[in-house]
């Protein structure tokens, strides 16, 4: 999901709606979000691989084949 999509889903609920995060597909861990990221991530999904900006700079990776992420916690 992109954020546009994501904006667009939620446009009509109200700003008091709690948000949580579950844990998978099946609901079997399911909390309150508290945050997001504080850092920018970047996203391999065809491995499901999170990589730090951070990290790649310091290992002199561009992040090709990577995208922009945001993670809920």
């Amino acid at each position: 999901m992109k954020i546009g999509e994501l904006k667009a889903l939620i446009q009509d609920l109200p700003n008091d709606m709690q948000v949580l995060i579950t844990s998978d597909e099946e609901w079997n861990e399911v909390r309150s979000c508290s945050g997001f990221n504080m850092e920018d991530y970047m996203w391999q999904e065809d491995i499901s691989e999170i990589y730090s900006k951070d990290e790649l700079d310091e290992d002199g990776d561009e992040g090709d084949g990577l995208e922009d992420c945001l993670i809920l916690c």
